[in-house]
């Protein structure tokens, strides 16, 4: 999206910006937000893991989106 741009804060986490190419739109202003991607597993997906020899294949993964301005 040309609109969009974005810089990488590390490996689970960046910055974006939206920016309106003209015409009438629901931002009038430029859209700044942060992507937080983090991974959590339960009980039971652990003690999977420990008898899969150390294999991650269970869990869930969260995206956080903060508005920054």
């Amino acid at each position: 999206i040309p609109s969009l741009s974005h810089s990488v804060i590390s490996q689970t986490s960046f910055r974006a910006e939206y920016k309106s190419s003209g015409g009438p739109s629901v931002f009038q202003k430029p859209v700044k937000f942060q992507v937080d991607i983090s991974f959590s597993e339960g009980e039971r997906e652990r003690e999977r893991e420990r008898d899969r020899d150390g294999q991650k294949d269970y869990g869930i993964y969260s995206v956080t989106f903060s508005l920054i301005s």
